[in-house]
């Protein structure tokens, strides 16, 4: 699947193609439909290395529409 990643600092997002996860026990799996990348992301972006609390790389784009996949 793809998923736009901030991947190094000070650098732009990328697109890119990651794993499917797995649900565990008590999760769900949603398929995305839409999202979009806003200020927030945009905020995070711009922190300096030495202030970056994340792990890197990190998805961007938490405002979305999804649909719950069955299970299984």
């Amino acid at each position: 699947m793809k998923a736009v990643q901030y991947r190094r600092i000070g650098h732009a997002p990328e697109v890119v193609e990651v794993p499917v996860p797995e649900p565990g026990p008590g999760q769900v799996l949603l398929k995305v439909t839409a999202a979009g990348i806003c200020h927030s992301d945009l905020a995070v972006m711009g922190w300096p290395e030495e202030q970056f609390p994340y792990p890197l790389p990190m998805a961007l784009g938490h405002n979305g529409r999804a649909v719950v996949l069955p299970h299984g």
